[in-house]
């Protein structure tokens, strides 16, 4: 909701921005001229009803604006909405909108009011109100089900479907044969609401070409077929290649079918999540929908989610599958990174694993699976600085013991090497010093240096 708000508000700066001051002319029925005013393209059909409203005296709920030269504007119907804003009003190349004000009468507005709380109560309307497009459109809005309420010519009305589709998938059974018959249009509802394909012409629903359309258009609408269709082993095969998410929709007995369900993964990595139980833990199934998105690891099953075999090729090779387009290289990192955090307890504490996860500095994010690394390791001194030098934001993944340790911090930092901890060592502090006394520069190596050149000094006093 915060952020249809933000959208809503951003349209509204923009639309404001952009607004030009037009010509407004709203005459009435019998042609008077009843307003005429210059205004701005930012204004609502709302802000002119509520303009009327003060210089005439109309209840705003009684209004019906149309627009007057309908021909000539880019509209889907003449009747013009409260939300719609003036500018679809106004003809191409023209600073002057005209509209035509109708009144709505005292049932047609007890009826909107009616059919906006209880839109089934459209059954009980008398004719008049069943061909009243306004009211009509307000049901549908609110159920599409009451389509079937509507006039035989509101049913052969696109635009007031396709509202009703939108609101409930079913109501095209409601159409016009015509409509249900239309194949574009079937298209098009199949966009705004997948189960409107159930609900499509006999002619259509047995058309195999024509169900492949839909099917490669939407893959869900595999799910708005007979079982039949759904259980034809060749057309889920053809769906599946073309839409590995189609698998979801197909009957229980191809989703175990291996050779078909390999089909899919190929396709879509994701769909390993609709194949049967025991395809999930299947080492090729898996592997194959990981080579083509690592995060179907979360679809595999525990134990292949534990197999280093399986999880650890997918990471490396895909960060140099296109090591020229940076676009790819981070997208392919940001996977393998939430792949990660699909794999098993005991890959998450294994060196190996995770610094394949890990990317080199370059890369953004690429520390990100220190954070589900196990707490061993991050406590490692010697993996943990492999790591730093790997990518130095790994330092934010250190334990508390070697995050307060700054020579520690320093020396990783510095790029120094440091060797395993053994039982008798005193910790990562005496490694980290011997290793900072070794670099140049260092208050030690100094003092070294400065004994060295007392030693030779005395060495030639004696010789003299």
């Amino acid at each position: 909701q915060a952020r249809l708000a933000r959208a809503a508000w951003r349209h509204d700066r923009a639309r404001r921005t952009m607004a030009q001051e037009i010509r407004l002319h709203v005459n009435a029925a019998d042609g008077a001229c009843c307003l005429e005013t210059r205004v701005d393209t930012s204004w609502s059909i709302a802000d002119v009803k509520a303009l009327i409203c003060r210089t005439t005296g109309t209840p705003a709920c009684q209004q019906r604006l149309v627009g007057a030269n309908a021909d000539k504007i880019k509209h889907h119907h003449p009747g013009l909405a409260d939300e719609e804003p003036l500018a679809v009003a106004l003809p191409p190349n023209s600073d002057t909108a005209v509209l035509e004000l109708t009144y709505r009468s005292a049932e047609q507005v007890a009826w909107l009011r009616r059919v906006w709380a209880e839109p089934s109560s459209l059954g009980s309307a008398p004719e008049p109100i069943q061909a009243d497009r306004d009211v009509i459109l307000a049901a549908v809005r609110q159920s599409g089900a009451a389509l079937q309420y509507a006039s035989a010519e509101l049913k052969a009305d696109r635009a007031l479907v396709s509202a009703a589709i939108r609101q409930c998938g079913g109501a095209l059974a409601h159409a016009s044969a015509t409509l249900r018959a239309d194949r574009d249009f079937v298209l098009s509802a199949l966009e705004l609401n997948v189960g409107a394909l159930a609900c499509a012409a006999p002619e259509l629903l047995a058309d195999r070409a024509y169900l492949m359309s839909a099917v490669e258009r939407r893959a869900g609408a595999l799910g708005a077929l007979k079982e039949e269709w759904r259980a034809d082993r060749a057309f889920v095969l053809d769906a599946v290649r073309r839409r590995g998410a189609c698998l979801r929709c197909a009957a229980e007995v191809l989703r175990a079918d291996r050779a078909l369900v390999l089909e899919a993964v190929a396709s879509f990595g994701g769909a390993l999540e609709f194949a049967a139980e025991g395809l999930r833990g299947h080492g090729e199934v898996a592997r194959a929908a990981l080579q083509r998105d690592g995060l179907a690891l979360e679809f595999a099953s525990e134990e292949l989610r534990g197999d280093r075999d399986t999880v650890m090729p997918n990471w490396v090779p895909t960060y140099e599958l296109y090591p020229q387009d940076g676009l790819q290289v981070l997208a392919a990192v940001r996977q393998c990174g939430a792949a990660f955090a699909h794999a098993s307890e005991a890959l998450r504490g294994d060196p190996e694993v995770v610094m394949a996860a890990m990317r080199p500095a370059e890369v953004e994010g690429g520390a990100a699976p220190l954070e589900l690394a196990s707490a061993e390791l991050r406590d490692d001194p010697c993996f943990m600085g492999r790591a730093i030098q790997l990518h130095p934001g790994a330092v934010r993944f250190l334990s508390r013991r070697l995050r307060t340790d700054p020579e520690y911090v320093s020396a990783a930092l510095a790029g120094c090497e440091f060797e395993e901890e053994s039982s008798d060592d005193e910790g990562p502090q005496a490694s980290a010093a011997a290793q900072a006394d070794e670099r140049p520069g260092t208050a030690a190596t100094k003092e070294s240096e400065r004994t060295e050149d007392g030693e030779d000094e005395e060495e030639e006093d004696d010789e003299e």
